[in-house]
């Protein structure tokens, strides 16, 4: 045979194999088109940034990365082909969902690049019912460049005019649709299903919804025998007579200042000028904890610590998915001694994690939106979410005043939400940017917020001490939840586990009722009913309130439960010095001694005896975050 014969004869094999392989690939996969060029085009420029953006995993060019890269891109594919095949027959079915998955690939990528945190399942399902609110939409949209919005909106518009041309030319449908559909479908389940780590964030959001179906059966829940938070008085610490004050009991308001991290309590920025100077000259005038948690991270969770004194849910909000749940909140125990008990909030709707209706279950009296009482010149001081914490504190003594006129000599009780300090919203003026001019981190911005907040709170307690008929008035500062500052490359609530998501401040005044001092801690929102109830001067009374009065003789080993519900779930414990987190995702334990270790840089899970029982102790006493979710979910909480 000649030399041409054996060049053709090998060049008809090659051709003849090509063709073989297009074969196959049509029978399983189906034809390849243009929402594969571009989903696979998208992804690849997105892995690219994220290797230049801080705080994302990067791409390298080792072998397990370049794996990677190519799993995701698979995975991706594999579900283009899906949606292409499923609807092949129905052209504007199909153009209709190719352009959707196309919107869904770019949105959850560019936001992962935008806001520096993925998209998490639980966090769009327990929140979905808020999503398309103004105020929420905005945060959301705040997230995006532009490009990356005219990026989706050029792609769908060309997935488009592709898939009319494409049913123009009326082409028939590929052969053998069953047996492909037969194929696509459980290859994409078990790309779902198996532990392969995949960058395709689309079908990390399809494995997430996926394994929430599991995590009931996971913690194994069993029923509850009567109702074990029942108890007969509070954890005090205060006698009755020195707290109420020969039976003239105080007013108390309790403020939740939004956002409030206890990390930049005490600091200063590196030029020298305090975060907060005024809130850190109040600290030596009042009992002020060190050591301060929330127990969870948003402000409807925040508030059910706070307000029921039970640790917030692993799975959904008090506010809105437990609407059957029976409780005794302490407003209602002050309103039932005679309280006049309000809540006012700075942002515009009580609708809003519908608490209007929890505040109401919760013995709540009176509750509004600073904008029943905004003035024309406030609006000047309006943006994002609500109004800035001045005219907010303002309006709402003039409201406290017209409550104390209608029932004069009936203590208060008043919760204040603010909502100014509202990271995301910030548009400020250059000339109020008080401590960084030209912000150009999120957490500068932050600060200029914090630190004007921080300024304007003086308005209240000023405002309190004017009014004779608040001689005697307990003021509580805390917060409602804190927010990381990028001391772990983490600037979102709904990340992370470590102390700058969960510590707040607390400080209790009283002038001339207690003795300034610091108390080391820790304590947590889960502590804030009791040691309201104590200073009230209400001890002997029914409750199910799993914390202590921060004046409360110190128990030894008493540990601070905290929920992280986001980013795959972590559950945390802190037995000072040490502190436990838990993945409910991967099982994973982080153990860090909080004093040797304050930054939280080195996982001591697994490195010795020492190591081992304090994590076997610390892991044990998670199991009564799994017994409060039984509670609750078993409606076990007050008869």
């Amino acid at each position: 045979m000649t030399t041409p014969e054996i060049a053709m004869g090998s060049t008809r094999a090659a051709s003849t194999s090509m063709d073989l392989a297009r074969r196959w690939r049509d029978r399983l996969l189906g034809p390849l088109g243009f929402a594969n060029f571009a989903v696979t085009a998208t992804l690849i420029y997105f892995f690219i940034n994220f290797g230049q953006k801080d705080g994302i995993r990067t791409f390298d060019l080792s072998w397990g990365s370049l794996g990677l890269a190519v799993y995701s891109l698979l995975t991706a594919n594999v579900l283009v082909q899906l949606a292409q095949t499923a609807t092949e027959r129905w052209p504007v079915a199909r153009a209709l969902l190719l352009g959707f998955l196309f919107f869904v690939f770019v949105g959850v990528h560019a936001y992962h690049l935008d806001a520096r945190y993925p998209l998490d399942w639980m966090a769009l399902r327990q929140n979905a019912g808020e999503a398309l609110r103004r105020e929420s939409l905005g945060v959301m949209l705040s997230y995006f460049r532009p490009g990356h919005l005219v990026m989706v909106a050029v792609a769908w518009v060309a997935l488009a005019v592709m898939e009319i041309l494409r049913a123009r030319r009326r082409a028939p449908p590929a052969a053998g649709l069953l047996g492909r559909l037969a194929f696509l479908g459980p290859l994409y389940l078990a790309m779902v299903v198996l532990p392969l780590r995949t960058q395709d964030e689309v079908t990390g959001l399809v494995r997430q919804w996926a394994s929430s179906f599991f995590a009931r059966d996971a913690l194994q829940p069993g029923p509850v025998e009567g109702f074990p938070y029942l108890r007969d008085a509070i954890a005090g610490g205060l006698p009755e007579a020195g707290s109420a004050g020969a039976g003239e009991r105080p007013n108390i308001i309790l403020v939740m200042v939004e956002s409030y991290s206890a990390a930049f309590v005490e600091r200063r920025t590196p030029e020298g000028r305090p975060f907060t100077p005024f809130f850190d000259a109040l600290i030596p005038r009042g009992v002020y904890v060190d050591r301060f948690y929330g127990n969870s991270v948003q402000t409807c969770r925040g508030q059910e610590a706070t307000l029921l004194s039970v640790i917030p849910s692993m799975r959904g909000k008090l506010f809105t998915d437990y609407p059957a749940l029976r409780f005794e909140a302490f407003p209602q125990i002050l309103a039932e001694a005679g309280y006049r008990t309000v809540f006012v909030q700075a942002a515009e709707h009580l609708s809003f994690d519908d608490t209007g209706r929890f505040m109401a279950r919760a013995g709540v009296q009176e509750s509004h939106s600073a904008y029943e009482f905004l003035s024309r010149d406030d609006r000047e001081q309006l943006w994002g979410w609500g109004p800035e914490d001045g005219p907010f504190y303002r309006r709402t003594l003039e409201y406290l005043d017209r409550v104390h006129a209608d029932r004069p000599g009936q203590p208060v009780f008043a919760l204040l939400a603010t909502i100014a300090n509202h990271v995301w919203l910030a548009p400020l003026a250059q000339h109020r940017r008080a401590l960084y001019p030209d912000p150009k981190l999120p957490e500068q911005s932050y600060a200029n917020l914090l630190h004007l907040g921080d300024g304007q709170l003086q308005e209240l307690i000023e405002g309190i001490r004017s009014r004779s008929w608040m001689r005697n008035t307990v003021v509580i500062i805390t917060a409602d939840h804190s927010h990381p500052m990028n001391e772990h490359g983490i600037i979102h609530t709904e990340n992370g586990f470590y102390e700058e998501s969960f510590r707040i401040p607390f400080l209790v005044l009283w002038d001339g009722r207690l003795t300034p001092r610091r108390l080391p801690g820790p304590f947590s929102q889960l502590d804030i009913a009791p040691t309201v109830l104590d200073l009230a001067g209400i001890h002997s009374v029914k409750n199910h309130f799993l914390g202590r009065s921060v004046f409360a003789p110190p128990v030894p080993h008493r540990p601070i439960f905290l929920v992280q519900p986001y980013a795959g779930g972590y559950l945390g414990v802190v037995d000072h010095p040490y502190k436990l987190a838990w993945s409910l995702a991967t099982r994973a334990p982080f153990l860090f001694d909080l004093a040797a270790d304050p930054m939280e840089r080195t996982n001591l899970a697994g490195t010795g005896v020492e190591a081992g029982a304090v994590e076997a102790r610390l892991r044990e006493s998670l199991r009564t975050v799994f017994l409060n979710q039984q509670v609750l979910e078993q409606n076990r909480l007050w008869p």
